[in-house]
Protein backbone atom coordinates (compact mmCIF):
# COMPACT_ATOMS: atom_id res chain seq x y z
CA UNK A 1 0.00 0.00 0.00
CA UNK A 2 1.43 3.39 -0.98
CA UNK A 3 1.88 6.22 1.44
CA UNK A 4 -0.60 9.08 1.27
CA UNK A 5 -0.27 12.69 2.28
CA UNK A 6 -1.40 13.79 5.71
CA UNK A 7 -4.97 15.00 5.48
CA UNK A 8 -7.02 17.40 7.57
CA UNK A 9 -10.70 16.79 8.42
CA UNK A 10 -13.25 18.61 10.52
CA UNK A 11 -15.09 16.89 13.40
CA UNK A 12 -17.81 15.75 10.99
CA UNK A 13 -15.33 13.94 8.73
CA UNK A 14 -15.34 16.54 5.96
CA UNK A 15 -12.07 16.78 4.05
CA UNK A 16 -10.36 20.16 4.45
CA UNK A 17 -6.97 19.82 2.79
CA UNK A 18 -3.53 18.27 3.02
CA UNK A 19 -0.07 18.93 4.40
CA UNK A 20 1.47 17.39 1.28
CA UNK A 21 3.75 15.09 3.30
CA UNK A 22 3.38 11.43 2.38
CA UNK A 23 3.10 10.01 5.89
CA UNK A 24 -0.46 8.59 6.01
CA UNK A 25 -1.32 10.88 8.93
CA UNK A 26 -4.88 12.04 9.60
CA UNK A 27 -5.67 15.17 11.59
CA UNK A 28 -8.93 16.40 13.07
CA UNK A 29 -9.17 20.20 13.15
CA UNK A 30 -11.59 21.92 15.53
CA UNK A 31 -10.87 25.66 15.37
CA UNK A 32 -12.89 27.67 12.82
CA UNK A 33 -9.95 29.92 11.90
CA UNK A 34 -7.72 26.86 11.35
CA UNK A 35 -10.42 25.23 9.21
CA UNK A 36 -10.76 28.38 7.12
CA UNK A 37 -6.98 28.60 6.62
CA UNK A 38 -6.73 24.97 5.44
CA UNK A 39 -9.76 25.31 3.12
CA UNK A 40 -8.41 28.54 1.62
CA UNK A 41 -5.01 26.96 1.00
CA UNK A 42 -6.69 23.90 -0.51
CA UNK A 43 -8.78 26.05 -2.88
CA UNK A 44 -5.54 27.67 -4.10
CA UNK A 45 -3.94 24.24 -4.58
CA UNK A 46 -1.58 24.87 -1.66
CA UNK A 47 -0.73 22.68 1.30
CA UNK A 48 -0.93 23.56 4.98
CA UNK A 49 1.72 22.51 7.46
CA UNK A 50 0.59 20.94 10.72
CA UNK A 51 2.79 23.37 12.63
CA UNK A 52 0.55 26.21 11.36
CA UNK A 53 -2.62 24.64 12.81
CA UNK A 54 -3.00 24.93 16.58
CA UNK A 55 -6.11 22.75 16.83
CA UNK A 56 -4.84 19.81 14.73
CA UNK A 57 -5.15 16.51 16.57
CA UNK A 58 -3.38 13.54 14.99
CA UNK A 59 -5.39 10.34 14.91
CA UNK A 60 -3.75 6.94 15.28
CA UNK A 61 -2.88 5.18 12.03
CA UNK A 62 -5.74 3.46 10.20
CA UNK A 63 -4.54 -0.01 11.22
CA UNK A 64 -4.87 0.96 14.89
CA UNK A 65 -8.28 2.59 14.35
CA UNK A 66 -9.54 -0.59 12.65
CA UNK A 67 -8.41 -2.69 15.62
CA UNK A 68 -10.16 -0.30 18.00
CA UNK A 69 -13.35 -0.50 15.96
CA UNK A 70 -13.33 -4.31 16.00
CA UNK A 71 -12.79 -4.34 19.77
CA UNK A 72 -15.60 -1.82 20.34
CA UNK A 73 -17.96 -3.91 18.22
CA UNK A 74 -17.19 -6.90 20.44
CA UNK A 75 -17.78 -4.85 23.61
CA UNK A 76 -21.09 -3.53 22.30
CA UNK A 77 -22.25 -7.05 21.38
CA UNK A 78 -21.45 -8.23 24.92
CA UNK A 79 -23.37 -5.32 26.44
CA UNK A 80 -26.38 -6.01 24.23
CA UNK A 81 -26.32 -9.71 25.15
CA UNK A 82 -26.02 -8.92 28.86
CA UNK A 83 -28.96 -6.53 28.64
CA UNK A 84 -31.03 -9.17 26.86
CA UNK A 85 -30.23 -11.76 29.54
CA UNK A 86 -30.99 -9.29 32.36
CA UNK A 87 -34.33 -8.38 30.81
CA UNK A 88 -35.27 -12.08 30.72
CA UNK A 89 -34.62 -12.53 34.44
Amino acid sequence: MGRRSGNFYDIFGNYLGTDGIEDNEVYIVTDDADIEKIENNNKKGETTQVSEISSAMRLPLIETRKKWFIRWKMVIKKIVLLNMVESMV
